[in-house]
């Protein structure tokens, strides 16, 4: 019987333990950040990426230096190819116009060498190193913007879950506030001291208030999904941080860095400047130098190289490339990147103006939110109050259930305004919290 019992207990523990560990508990925005920089699908995407653009620089840098390649060969001169020769080339007595037959070369021709080259001057090459090199910076301002619109959403979901909860809160104790009401109710209508159509009002008030709880609880599930799938956790999650009335963080309201679309904007114009030199280098002359060595062995017995010919070979060239016609094509590819980069331009303006407004627009907001959900408090407050003092009035038969129901709907249509407030405070908190951070 004792073994069995710590059996039991053993996979009690041990049930325990695995429930333990399938659980990821969050107890602050920043900890769901961090989470997310390391598991994050688009973020991890960003930084391969990036690490894409990084090798693209280093092939690029890579191009400008010299090409050497070594080779090896080996031809069997299966038939050698007679060659007709005149015989007065030999022999001066003979007749004009007569040929002899001569076989030259030798059956076996083994051969080693290599060749460098390397374009000592070649314009496009070294804007292509610097066009690399924009985009890997834009590699890294990408990742840094990602991870600015993947903050947005991941806090958007997260105050949503701690919103729903204390929403959540609520409704259950309105629940428990209805019940009692309606309970009261029930025990006066068999009592006979109100009538079917009060007691029908209760019931409707009653079930209005539970599917609240419902939907609000049912919302709260599907938002906990919407944060796994976000952060790819199969887990279940749980907040632990409650959701409170922030507003004393006056440094929320700092300076701002610049915004993230206008930093990828600003690179994004970089590569157009960037290709647009590329394009003109096209147009520029090229200098390469080349260098051959070969050195061949020819002989008639198969890896017999004691009466072979030594054939050694050394060439040394300097090629210089004009470019004179080329049917317009550069001039085109100059004008179309002349446009792109008058169309980034224009793009990257605009996006500076509108960034700019938005933040004052974003800091507006919040600071009127801020002094709604200050009053909306107060308000609550109070009408909570006033509800209490309405309850014992009831109870003690003062006054009657219709007018207890229409309080207690005062008090359903001040919490859902006031909840809504805070829902917007939480919006404009975590969006001016994110743009104060340093990507």
């Amino acid at each position: 019987m004792e073994n069995i019992l710590k059996s039991i207990a053993v996979l009690f523990l041990l049930c325990i333990a695995l429930e333990t560990k399938a659980q990821v508990n969050f107890s602050s925005l920043e900890e769901v950040l961090r989470y997310a920089d390391e598991h994050e699908i688009s973020i991890r995407s960003a930084g391969l990426q990036e690490k894409i653009y990084t090798s693209e620089s280093r092939k690029s840098k890579m191009a400008l230096l010299p090409s050497v390649n070594a080779q090896a060969g080996y031809n069997d001169n299966i038939t050698l190819q007679p060659t007709l020769v005149p015989s007065d080339f030999l022999n001066p007595s003979a007749s004009s116009g007569t040929y002899q037959e001569f076989t030259f070369g030798r059956k076996y021709v083994y051969t080693t060498g290599f060749t460098a080259n390397w374009d000592i001057l070649d314009f496009q090459k070294w804007f292509a190193v610097k066009t690399a090199k924009s985009q890997q910076e834009k590699g890294s301002i990408q990742r840094m913007y990602t991870r600015y619109s993947v903050y947005n959403l991941l806090a958007n979901t997260y105050y949503s879950i701690l919103l729903s909860e204390k929403s959540l809160e609520i409704q259950s104790q309105n629940y428990l506030i209805m019940q009692r009401i309606y309970k009261n109710a029930e025990n006066k209508y068999k009592a006979g001291i109100i009538s079917q159509e009060a007691l029908n009002r209760a019931h409707i008030q009653l079930l209005q208030v539970k599917n609240n709880k419902e939907a609000v609880s049912h919302s709260l599930q599907e938002l906990y999904n919407d944060l796994q799938s976000q952060l790819g956790i199969e887990d279940a999650l749980n907040m632990t941080e409650e959701l409170t009335y922030f507003g004393q963080d006056n440094d929320i309201e700092g300076s701002f860095t610049e915004h993230p679309e206008v930093v990828l904007q600003q690179a994004e114009l970089k590569i157009t400047s960037s290709k647009l030199q590329e394009a003109r280098a096209a147009q520029f002359p090229s200098l390469s130098i080349g260098y051959q060595y070969n050195y061949s062995w020819a002989t008639d017995s198969f890896m017999e190289f004691q009466n072979a010919n030594e054939l050694p070979q050394q060439i040394l060239g300097l090629k210089l490339t004009v470019p004179i016609l080329n049917g317009s094509t550069v001039h085109e590819q100059i004008r179309q990147m002349k446009i792109s980069q008058e169309q980034q331009k224009i793009t990257l303006e605009a996006q500076k103006l509108k960034s700019g407004k938005e933040d004052e627009n974003l800091i507006l907001a919040f600071n009127s939110s801020k002094e709604e959900l200050e009053n909306r408090e107060e308000i609550v407050s109070l009408q909570s109050t006033n509800d209490r003092h309405t309850d014992n009035q009831y109870e003690s038969g003062i006054i009657s259930l219709e007018e207890r129901l229409d309080r207690f709907q005062d008090l359903l249509n001040v919490q859902n305004d006031y909840l809504q407030s805070f829902g917007n405070y939480c919006l404009n908190y975590y969006k001016l919290y994110i743009r104060n951070l340093n990507y």
